[in-house]
């Protein structure tokens, strides 16, 4: 077998930005989310960060997780941003999801209410709406 070839882009490194939890006594009601990105790509360094807004509500107003996360990825190569393609757009989102979800399962279960374990989403589309919401640092 030959060796697979290798991604252009690397995952360096994810944080929790900002948060604001809310958990009241009581029944959670049906959960909602909202998943809002937006980057700005470093032209000089080669860097691009990842910013993820996250909005988790119940209908009964017993829980409220908001939160920014960022992910910092870094091209191997210096590219314009016109280069970068459809598969970092879509696929940055879902590198970055799995430590949000364990922030986000663990802030809850150290809270002493029960544990919210994020479902999988099929985060594909969020690779359009990050396509669109992108910062160039010029050079």
């Amino acid at each position: 077998m030959e060796n697979p070839a290798k991604s252009a882009f690397s995952f360096k490194y994810f944080a929790i930005q900002e948060s604001h939890f809310v958990r009241k006594p009581g029944d959670l009601g049906e959960i909602t989310y909202k998943i809002t990105p937006s980057g700005i790509f470093n032209k000089a360094e080669g860097l691009f960060q990842l910013n993820i807004e996250f909005l988790l509500s119940d209908e009964n107003d017993n829980c409220l997780i908001q939160l920014i996360a960022i992910a910092i990825f870094e091209f191997k190569e210096k590219i314009k941003e016109e280069e970068i393609d459809n598969f970092f757009f879509i696929n940055s989102p879902s590198i970055a999801f799995p430590y949000l979800r364990s922030f986000i399962s663990t802030l809850t279960s150290a809270s002493g209410f029960e544990a919210i374990s994020l479902p999988l989403f099929n985060l594909s589309k969020l690779g359009e709406e990050l396509k669109q919401n992108i910062t160039v640092e010029a050079e």
